[in-house]
């Protein structure tokens, strides 16, 4: 009798744990397609993804970093991610303040004063004509600022320079559909044009293939 109840657990054991091998097996296919789905997803291009080789994009990086009398380097990082992901193969040149590495606090400041040391960081007394100066000097390049550049010996450097906006939200930063060119008007005034993106992008690039062929 004793012996029967041996088999009869040890078959029961046995059958229970080829079960647990087969589900773990058929579960198993699964978490490794959701999985490269995922990876898929992340590396597909996004839909409204520019080609924008040969640009640069000068980054106003005390205006897209800086909240009140603070700075967040996650800022910073939202923008850089949101700036690849739309403008493929660009080049991207934060310029700042002197004053910007103040309003990091701690560690952050650390790493900000690391960042500085990089070609593609520049540090200035005043960013905004350094910005535009530079991208006058650009044919194929825009301006990543939300500063409306209002100040009256910024108007002639603002002359026929693209600015891009920057929205941010609690689900990340995300670019302006538009770019913004001022271009003079009566009486000393501004007018603006407002021009889709990625039209832009494009009338540039074939004037310049246009100038260089």
């Amino acid at each position: 009798m004793f012996s029967m109840f041996l088999l009869w657990a040890g078959w029961f054991l046995l059958t229970g744990f080829v079960a647990y091998l087969v589900y773990r097996g058929g579960d198993a296919p699964r978490h490794d397609a959701d999985a490269q789905r995922r990876e898929h997803a992340t590396r597909a291009p996004r839909s409204d993804a520019i080609d924008a080789r040969g640009w640069t994009l000068y980054v106003d990086a005390s205006n897209v970093c800086r909240d009140d009398d603070s700075a967040s380097l996650q800022d910073l990082y939202d923008t850089m991610r949101a700036l690849r992901e739309r403008f493929e193969h660009a080049r991207i040149v934060m310029i700042c303040d002197a004053s910007l590495r103040h309003r990091f606090r701690g560690e952050e400041r650390r790493v900000f004063d690391a960042l500085l040391q990089r070609d593609d960081f520049i540090n200035v007394r005043y960013a905004d004509p350094e910005l535009l100066g530079r991208a006058q000097q650009n044919p194929r390049s825009v301006v990543v600022s939300n500063d409306l550049f209002r100040d009256e010996e910024l108007h002639t450097l603002c002359q026929g320079v693209a600015i891009l906006g920057l929205h941010r939200s609690a689900s990340g930063v995300s670019c302006h559909p538009n770019v913004t060119i001022s271009t003079p008007g009566l009486l000393g005034q501004q007018n603006v044009q407002v021009v889709p993106l990625r039209s832009y992008v494009q009338r540039i690039n074939r004037r310049e293939e246009r100038r260089s062929g």
